[in-house]
């Protein structure tokens, strides 16, 4: 069985549809909240293994707007999450409830919506004798009243007068009485869906409803022949049969559904005769119209054309005998796969013969155009605009073309990749089998990338919705119907637990003990002792570790702050700055001393209290032994013992922090100052090492894009205007939703805090902003909300590429493209800043006509508006 899902869409202004699935209440309440800010939304839920299309919801969305809708399923499954009207609209047999209450209605009352759309729907509507006609007159009304005026009115006059309808008329009504009285009957036991079954089917031969094989076969033997011969059976005589087990049981019982499906198999002509017509599957199939002219889509068709399955015999059919034997061999469809070296030596010839057989195979296969113009077009038409995975066992429902192709994976695998090149593919994902357009190869890549973005994220504190975005835009060109199952595998190996705000966020990446122990602690808002991790890993992922091995694992991936208790860097009570400091001051005491004296970090902690620091209150041996562990000049002996083991290090006057040192050069020079004149006046007073970058930190701030300063000269603002100016950002970026670029921002800010006008450069406004750590700036040139975890505004490439879109094949010279791409983004694009972009997103240069224009491959690709972009050029300059 497929996992069920809950599925999400949103519908905007009645015209623009968004879908998402998710695993779980709270991601649903998330997304809907975030969606219904845009006035006029309506939200479409639904809980079950596939959903209806889009489309089949576009006549609810267009008369109700600001609420959410939920099918029959998803309004049981979340029945106490609110209150709900009866169901004011019926979409493939599912109702649609308005919800009355909850899902952030906060009591609102919409039964005048609700109940207006629903009178609209009983008007002209028939009360028949039985509730599943009564069920059908509310989802097809049109039809229910043409098929009360033929006479049927309850289950005994459909039964009777059923074989008189029109082809359509029986397959609606049959499909209808059917998923009725299955609701409470068991799918997969066959003689339950048999006793469910139209009347049309019970007189069908078994032979036609396309069930295996070995089924088939079982049941010929047993001379049971027409469905309605199930009737006088039970499951355990079934089981009695030889070679019948249970999974023959279930696969008799999905071939019975399966043709119920698909429609009346057999049907009488108006003059009492029986024409048939192979069918796609093969299978024979009548298909009555006006006057009993016999029409079927697959009749004009050679038999080889008719589907998979006879367009793959007929190619064997072209082989010689060897041949079939090496390609049964080859794609494993008598056994397990052979090497072209087994099979020789099975056969008696070489290896290499064995491939030359193999090229000739491919050769005749290729020969044949039908593995493009039937099954490439039919896939084609499929996986276009497709949403959610294409389960390869289930070809058949989409296009009969492909009956029958559940048993013959290995044949179609081999023509997806020797005949087809691996335009498509069958992946197995998730213990299930999906056709798709990316290769194993790039499935694999897309899944060690996945791997790596959750790496990051955890190590980031990403949230959960964050960490799956970024998952997900990794098949945003790509097999993107594959997302939902991409997310599924992954997040199996991500740990993820809910920080200080309630916020669920990546912890940690793997199922071993120290993942699970690295995730705890990560999560903890303290450090914790080796005897409480095991119970926090029970309450946080369900599974059980040992109390020994917690504690094995903690002091390989923890740091220890006390006896028996771990946490990570960020449960240490100093910053990274004061722990260099620690580590410098605790570095000259030892060098102070004889080259072979051993120190305790006790006997450290002393020596240390005499030296006055700031912070030396939280001072004790494990925040030290923590400190020297980033020593490179010194030796950890074990047992909080260290030593001297490399060169003297700087004396305290030449290991002044790096940052110290830089707001002593502008202090001294008594002006803001470049880069390069910051380095020369280091070089000259103190030397350097290694390479030189400049941090903003404290009161070291960049005055505008070349030139650093201090906070308190340099910026013509007091404290309390820094403030306010942070509390109008804020406010802002709250009120917009959206992030301000860096020409925006003074303008934005001057209509808030007048004073603001006084900083010239609005770099230095973004600098003074980033003092707080609410605020993040992009490469783009945009300053956010650090909770947002993007800028949710078009990065400079996006909207280049957004731009070559609209020209299409017609190209675009560079300046009307910055015209048109600074309309879109609201800002100046500098010309030299767009070549790069050009370049990044695919496009070509036309020497003759001195245009741009995008490459057709790359024209497909989404544009990402919240993606940064990190071929983008920075607005800002890196020092």
């Amino acid at each position: 069985m497929r996992p069920i899902r809950i599925y999400l869409l949103l519908c905007y202004n009645q015209v623009e549809w968004v879908s998402s699935i998710h695993r779980d209440l709270d991601e649903v309440l998330v997304a809907w909240e975030a969606g219904r800010k845009v006035a006029a939304t309506v939200g479409i839920v639904h809980v079950g293994t596939s959903r209806p299309p889009n489309s089949a919801f576009s006549n609810v969305a267009s008369c109700v707007s600001d609420c959410i809708v939920l099918t029959t399923s998803a309004r049981w499954a979340f029945d106490r999450v609110g209150t709900y009207s009866d169901a004011i609209e019926y979409v493939e047999g599912l109702g649609l409830h308005v919800a009355l209450s909850g899902w952030g209605h906060a009591e609102q009352n919409l039964l005048d919506i609700a109940g207006a759309h629903q009178s609209s729907r009983d008007e002209n509507a028939k009360v028949f004798g039985s509730p599943w006609l009564n069920l059908f007159s509310e989802i097809n009304p049109k039809m229910a009243r043409d098929a009360w005026s033929l006479g049927v009115q309850d289950d005994a006059t459909y039964c009777s007068k059923e074989k008189y309808l029109h082809w359509d008329m029986r397959h609606a009504l049959g499909t209808a009485r059917m998923n009725y009285l299955m609701t409470t009957r068991d799918t997969d036991n066959p003689i339950h869906v048999a006793t469910s079954c139209p009347p049309w089917l019970l007189d069908t031969p078994l032979d036609l409803i396309n069930a295996t094989v070995r089924c088939t076969n079982a049941l010929r033997s047993a001379s049971i022949k027409l469905v309605a011969d199930l009737l006088q059976l039970t499951t355990d005589d079934l089981l009695s049969i030889s070679n019948f087990g249970r999974k023959s049981l279930n696969d008799l019982a999905i071939a019975l559904r399966s043709a119920s499906q698909n429609g009346p198999i057999l049907q009488n002509t108006h003059d009492d005769t029986c024409r048939t017509a192979d069918h796609a599957s093969g299978v024979a199939k009548v298909v009555i119209e006006n006057k009993g002219h016999f029409q079927d889509e697959y009749i004009d068709k050679p038999p080889s054309r008719r589907s998979f399955k006879l367009a793959f015999e007929f190619n064997m059919s072209c082989l010689k005998v060897n041949q079939r034997i090496v390609l049964r061999r080859r794609i494993g469809s008598d056994g397990p796969k052979m090497t072209l070296a087994e099979i020789g030596e099975e056969i008696g010839i070489s290896r290499e013969r064995v491939r030359q057989i193999e090229s000739d195979i491919i050769e005749i296969f290729r020969m044949d155009g039908v593995w493009q113009t039937e099954l490439a077009a039919r896939l084609d038409a499929i996986l276009k605009d497709r949403e959610d995975p294409l389960p390869a066992e289930s070809l058949h429902i989409f296009d009969l073309w492909f009956a029958d192709v559940e048993n013959m994976m290995p044949e179609l695998d081999f023509i997806f990749g020797r005949i087809l090149d691996d335009q498509f593919s069958v992946l197995e994902i998730n213990g299930w089998r999906f056709v798709t357009r990316i290769s194993r190869i790039e499935w694999q890549n897309v899944v060690r990338e996945g791997r790596m973005v959750l790496e990051r994220a955890a190590q980031n504190k990403l949230s959960k919705a964050n960490a799956r975005q970024m998952v997900e835009e990794l098949l945003s060109n790509k097999g993107g119907e594959l997302v939902s199952e991409l997310w599924a595998s992954l997040q199996t190996t991500a740990l993820f637990a809910r920080d200080e705000r309630g916020v669920e966020v990546v912890v940690g990446v793997g199922t071993n003990s120290e993942d699970l122990v690295s995730a705890v602690l990560s999560a903890s808002d303290r450090p914790l002792h080796f005897t409480e991790i095991p119970k926090r890993i029970q309450d946080a992922f369900g599974q059980s570790v040992e109390v020994k091995r917690a504690h094995s694992a903690a002091r390989n991936v923890g740091m220890l702050f006390g006896r028996g208790t771990f946490g990570t860097l960020r449960h240490c009570p100093l910053t990274l700055e004061e722990m260099n400091i620690l580590r410098h001051e605790t570095e000259e005491i030892i060098f102070a001393g004889a080259k072979d004296r051993q120190w305790s970090c006790f006997e450290l902690v002393e020596r240390l209290a005499e030296r006055d620091l700031e912070f030396g209150d939280v001072v004790n041996t494990y925040i030290v032994h923590l400190a020297l562990q980033m020593s490179s000049v010194l030796s950890n002996l074990g047992r909080f013992v260290w030593t001297q083991s490399g060169e003297r290090p700087y004396g305290t006057q030449d290991r002044i922090d790096i940052a110290q040192a830089i707001l002593s050069v502008l202090q001294s020079g008594g002006r803001p100052m470049t880069r390069v004149e910051i380095r020369t006046a280091l070089m000259r007073d103190r030397g350097l090492s290694g390479s030189f970058q400049i941090h903003p930190r404290g009161s070291l701030v960049r005055t505008s894009p070349s030139y650093w300063g201090i906070l308190e000269r340099d910026i013509l603002l007091s404290q309390t205007e820094i403030r306010k100016a942070c509390a109008c950002a804020a406010g802002l970026l709250e009120s917009d939703q959206r992030g301000i670029h860096l020409t925006e921002i003074k303008k934005r800010l001057s209509d808030g805090i007048s004073e603001i006008l006084f900083v010239d450069d609005p770099v230095g406004i973004f600098s003074v902003l980033l003092t707080d750590s609410r605020f993040r700036s992009s490469l783009s040139g945009y300053i956010y909300l650090e909770s947002w975890g993007t800028p949710r505004r078009l990065s400079q490439g996006d909207a280049v590429m957004a731009v070559l879109r609209q020209v299409k094949d017609n190209g675009i010279q560079v300046s009307e493209l910055l015209k048109k791409a600074a309309e879109l983004l609201g800002w100046t694009i500098q010309r030299e800043s767009v070549y790069n972009n050009l370049v990044t997103c695919g496009a070509e240069f036309n020497d003759e006509t001195g245009r741009w224009t995008l490459d057709d491959d790359e024209s497909e690709a989404e544009i990402d508006e919240d993606a940064l972009g990190t071929a983008n050029h920075a607005i800002l300059p890196q020092p």
